[in-house]
């Protein structure tokens, strides 16, 4: 019955074991628009982020992150462009330790790369929200990567976190910091607002959209990190769909989804991920860069890039 019900469908849309044997899986992205070699591209949200705009960096492309290093979850990137196009972030925002050290929560730093001073942490962060709201305005392409659902919150500034705050310095943890298993339905709010917000600030702005592959390394609120990751991959897959579909119904045109998270996930191999990390330490958390190559930079580039477009993606026999 099955066969006789799917002669109408695409070839995609039926299941074939076969398609493991081939490198991106015969997933194709089905893109809204072209990427043109004049096109800025600003790139925003998890590592994989990074590596999506990398691809375009290579090819000559003018690529951004806009002062920002990796963002994880979806409130606290749109706190970040909030504070960086309408304003609002003040001193009260970063965190004194009990060494006498200042901690920024919204960025990339670790406890030991930590500020001297108030003042000092104030400024490197109103430079990065100034690097974003320029980035913001002048790009013609956003990369957008969501990688959490576990997220902190600073519950005295009522705040989304980057990342959780140092513990050991400070006294007064448990009383003023939460961690936050968000909800689909919250997650797609966010996500909705970010492309309202960036539309309002940049109405030509053309976005891409993905999960992030990347396992989490540690779970606030599971017993078990893979059950964890399940959720959270699951919560923000469904949850970034139903966005973009609102934002198309709603008449917000040209935000797409990109299926880097299925071309990795769904692999039936060992050659994914890297065994080791930088310090020769176990990883197997992170994409190895020639796997990236052969697979998402090829699907990437076919959809989005006019001059891969010709080139035919790999098929199926039969």
């Amino acid at each position: 019955m099955l066969e006789n019900n799917a002669r109408s469908l695409p070839r995609g849309a039926i299941f074939n074991g076969r398609r493991f044997s081939l490198p991106a899986l015969g997933i194709e992205a089905t893109p809204s628009f072209a990427i043109e070699r004049t096109d800025a591209v600003y790139g925003v949200g998890s590592c994989f982020a990074r590596a999506v705009a990398y691809i375009m960096a290579h090819r000559g492309q003018n690529v951004t992150f806009g002062g920002l290093y990796h963002r994880y979850n979806a409130f606290n990137i749109l706190q970040t462009l909030k504070w960086a196009l309408k304003g609002g972030f003040g001193p009260e925002h970063l965190i004194q330790m009990d060494n006498g050290r200042v901690f920024d929560p919204h960025g990339r730093e670790e406890a030991e790369f930590s500020y001297a001073s108030l003042d000092e942490g104030v400024a490197t962060f109103r430079k990065t929200l100034d690097d974003v709201a320029r980035a913001v305005r002048g790009a013609q392409v956003m990369v957008l990567t969501f990688g959490l659902v576990e997220a902190w919150r600073d519950d005295r500034t009522s705040t989304w976190l980057n990342l959780m705050p140092p513990k050991k310095h400070l006294p007064d943890f448990d009383a003023r910091f939460s961690v936050h298993r968000t909800k689909q339905s919250e997650n797609k709010a966010a996500i909705g607002e970010i492309f309202r917000l960036v539309r309002e600030a940049n109405p030509a702005m053309k976005m891409i959209c993905s999960v992030s592959p990347i396992p989490l390394r540690a779970t606030f609120c599971f017993h078990d990190v893979f059950v964890a990751t399940s959720y959270g991959k699951a919560t923000l897959r469904s949850a970034l769909q139903e966005a973009i579909d609102e934002a198309n119904d709603a008449g917000l045109r040209q935000i797409d989804y990109f299926p880097s998270f299925e071309i990795v996930s769904y692999q039936r191999n060992n050659d994914v991920y890297k065994p080791v990390n930088k310090l020769g330490k176990p990883d197997f958390l992170h994409i190895r860069e020639d796997f990236l190559d052969k697979t998402v930079k090829q699907v990437f580039s076919r959809a989005y890039l006019p001059e891969a477009a010709a080139k035919p993606a790999a098929r199926l026999a039969g």
